[in-house]
């Protein structure tokens, strides 16, 4: 378990936005004891930032956020990639010969996307995860969760180009201009289920990234960020359709 948080489009004198990340990583310290860290862009008004419980390398290469060998990504990331060495034999059985830095399933990740792109790496990953991804040439988040949604992920939406996501809901306490208004929708539902379904969360512009979902916040021609679209890569309820088309009808010995 870690913590991943980050802040889009703000622009504030740099000392703030340290206050800010400060007081982020704080309140994210008990998903990740083992190390902070943290990258701002000033141009790019993105700050990335990640509190480590380390788990598959305990070495200081698999700290985050973590950048791609190409310098084209950038990477905060929570959870476990299952089958991240799987993932390493299919890059090198295509001929890509990545000098890696680290046994982490983070690096794994980064460097498949840099190979394949995201969308190709997607269906590829087998794991429980929430993370985000910095495309730095054009200037595109990505915010994906995990087929069932296992790791937690939330994005705060200000409506005016400002953007911040975290696992904990209780970080966004510290974002300027965010204004805790109680969704009663939200709360209904806790009241009538015993949980929030997403994407709702108990405040009005905070929801929950869909399970099996990738979010994409992109920058504009007027150089403000909005969210450029949201699409599933996985869905339980189609692969239950698809099962009941193609039921097994054989026996036992068939099976052998």
């Amino acid at each position: 378990m870690c913590g991943i948080a980050g802040l889009i489009g703000f622009e504030y004198p740099e000392n703030k936005i340290s206050e800010i990340i400060r007081k982020m990583q704080s309140s994210l310290n008990h998903r990740g004891p083992n190390w902070k860290g943290f990258w701002t862009s000033k141009e790019d008004k993105i700050s990335l930032i990640h509190t480590r419980l380390s788990i598959l390398d305990l070495s200081k290469d698999g700290n985050q956020p973590m950048n791609s060998s190409c310098g084209r990504y950038i990477i905060v990331f929570n959870g476990e990639i299952y089958n991240h060495l799987n993932l390493r034999r299919m890059l090198k059985s295509h001929k890509y010969n990545i000098k890696w830095k680290s046994t982490s399933d983070t690096e794994t990740l980064l460097e498949c996307v840099s190979a394949i792109g995201i969308n190709k790496t997607i269906p590829y990953l087998r794991g429980m995860f929430a993370f985000s991804l910095f495309d730095k040439k054009n200037k595109k988040i990505y915010l994906i969760r995990d087929r069932y949604g296992e790791k937690p992920l939330y994005l705060l939406d200000l409506k005016n180009g400002k953007f911040a996501f975290s696992s904990d809901i209780a970080s966004f306490a510290f974002v300027p201009e965010f204004s805790p208004n109680l969704d009663l929708k939200a709360a209904s539902c806790f009241f009538q289920r015993g949980y929030i379904a997403a994407p709702m969360s108990i405040w009005k512009n905070v929801k929950k990234i869909m399970p099996g979902s990738i979010t994409m916040i992109s920058f504009s021609e007027n150089k403000e960020y909005y969210i450029s679209g949201m699409k599933r890569y996985w869905s339980a309820e189609k692969i239950a359709i698809k099962g009941q088309t193609n039921l097994f009808d054989g026996s036992y010995e068939n099976c052998k």
